[in-house]
């Protein structure tokens, strides 16, 4: 069965807010942006797939999906393995294997500008370098997986 794999890279976050700081309105405009465009191609090609919205735990990447995983009538999973930092290409990996073998047929992933383009990598031989709210899909076989798409300014 083929999966599909949406890779959200968290829009632009308000530094003013501390560590864990959220969206700035800029930010939350991107992320209405990439929920429309998200929302759309689901609506295109996925009208009866099962989703997961699942985003790193920072508070800039759960804003950046809450739009969607609410026009979608679903919460925003954590998953800690989707973070920024250390231990970077084992934690990629360990979600890759999740992904191929537990993720439903259709995936949402909210994370950094460190772990999408390492990702990618991993699954596709692809080298991408996001912006701030940009999407990129992967999907095929999970054996497999092509980059299906790459949006820099939904």
């Amino acid at each position: 069965m083929a999966k599909t794999l949406i890779l959200v890279r968290h829009a632009h976050r308000d530094k003013n807010q501390g560590d864990d700081n959220g969206l700035s309105e800029r930010g939350q405009r991107q992320a209405e942006r990439a929920a429309a465009h998200v929302k759309n191609r689901l609506e295109e090609d996925f009208s009866d797939a099962s989703i997961a919205v699942l985003s790193s735990p920072k508070r800039r990447c759960i804003e950046t999906v809450a739009p969607l995983a609410q026009e979608l009538k679903t919460q925003v999973e954590t998953m800690n393995l989707l973070d920024e930092g250390s231990r970077l290409e084992a934690r990629v990996e360990e979600f890759v294997e999740w992904w191929i073998h537990e993720a439903p047929q259709v995936t949402i992933v909210c994370s950094h500008g460190d772990w999408i383009p390492c990702c990618v990598f991993r699954m596709t031989g692809a080298r991408v370098d996001l912006k701030k709210g940009a999407i990129a899909e992967i999907t095929g076989p999970p054996a497999a997986p092509l980059l299906f798409g790459l949006v820099q300014k939904p």
